[in-house]
């Protein structure tokens, strides 16, 4: 797990056990975003998971540039909309 966090100059797919740790880490995030914004609006949990997201690729993953500063909070904020707004309908079912 540790060696694919060091990663840089490969891609992470080119690693042995790459679907492993794709699966683990948006886990970890969806489920602090969820608990950041369990009773709140979607808004604050696709806030939540732009800043988790794009800190992590800045800081854990040491995969940003000035491309990347555009591009991770567009993709971290459309990954978490449509997951987070299924959670809401499905809410919204379930007290009727």
């Amino acid at each position: 797990f540790i060696e694919l966090l060091n990663a840089n100059e490969r891609y992470l797919w080119e690693e042995p056990g790459w679907p492993w740790f794709m699966l683990i880490w948006y886990a970890l995030i969806f489920s602090i975003a969820y608990f950041i914004a369990f009773k709140k609006s979607v808004k604050y949990a696709i806030v939540a998971g732009i800043i988790i997201g794009t800190l992590a690729e800045t800081f854990l993953f040491k995969k940003m540039n000035i491309i990347s500063f555009f591009l991770f909070p567009i993709l971290y904020g459309g990954m978490f909309y449509m997951p987070f707004k299924v959670l809401e309908w499905v809410k919204r079912k379930w007290k009727k």
